[in-house]
């Protein structure tokens, strides 16, 4: 992107560094999503942090979502789909990426917003 989340055609450097970057987080990934469903499972069963319920599910499901495009895209690039679609694709994932991920930033703000108040009860 353009730093504005507009699409920006990438070059083929950039498109084989986020292949690369993109790999070599994946196992990051994983261990973040079992941190997570860690943390859901403890909020769920403590009273005291039963009202981080909402804002867990709705970070959890957001931060998935990201994931879930960035895996898209990643296949698109590695694929090489680019070249035959002339990046079509690649702007609507863009597109989708973008929004996700500001889905993911708000409700992060939300989640650890809530988690600073539960802890300074």
């Amino acid at each position: 992107t353009d730093g504005n989340g507009n699409f920006k055609v990438p070059t083929e450097k950039s498109i084989e560094n986020f292949v690369k970057v993109y790999e070599s987080y994946v196992s990051k990934y994983k261990k973040l999503d079992e941190a997570l469903d860690i943390a859901k499972s403890k909020i769920s069963v403590k009273p005291s942090l039963k009202r981080l319920d909402s804002y867990t599910d709705n970070f959890i499901v957001d931060m998935k979502a990201e994931r879930t495009k960035m895996k898209e895209m990643y296949e698109y690039y590695k694929n090489k789909e680019y070249k035959k679609d002339k990046f079509a694709k690649g702007k609507i994932l863009n597109n989708q990426y973008f929004e996700a991920t500001r889905f993911s930033s708000d409700n992060f703000l939300l989640f650890y917003n809530a988690l600073r108040a539960v802890l300074n009860d």
